[in-house]
């Protein structure tokens, strides 16, 4: 049996080794393809945390942080993965959620109720929607 694999670069490569490692044959196909952008710094806005949803957000930045000031600041990541690429990125204070939504919002919410964050705005890191594609009608 071959699977198709539509996950960008470089995600799809660990998706496909998990599969061929049960003997499955595999067509790599990515639907989507992630680019650095140009990260600007707000220097005139005080930010209390970090917000990542996504380690791709990461990925396309993280040659820019080299001694950002939000290195230094909690981030707050929805799950393990993203977690670790924070690490690998730079950031000191890393609090992984538990992969969703949900879970990260009440991670967030909880320490800014406990006062465990600085004072300030969330910096959300997140990429740039660049999709042509269209909604299909039907005919």
């Amino acid at each position: 049996m071959a699977v198709l694999v539509t996950r960008p670069h470089p995600d799809d490569e660990s998706t496909a080794g998990s599969l061929r490692a049960r003997g499955l044959a595999v067509l790599l196909a990515p639907m989507l393809r992630f680019e650095p952008v140009a990260f600007h710094d707000d220097t005139d806005t005080r930010y209390g945390a970090v917000i990542v949803t996504s380690a791709n957000a990461l990925r396309g930045i993280e040659a820019q942080l080299a001694g950002s000031r939000l290195l230094k600041l909690p981030l707050f990541a929805v799950g393990t993965r993203t977690a670790a690429a924070a690490r690998r990125a730079g950031f000191e204070n890393v609090i992984p959620a538990d992969g969703d939504a949900a879970s990260l919002r009440d991670f967030v919410l909880a320490s800014a109720k406990a006062k465990e964050t600085e004072e300030g705005e969330p910096a959300a890191l997140s990429g740039r929607r660049r999709s042509r594609a269209r909604p299909c009608r039907r005919t």
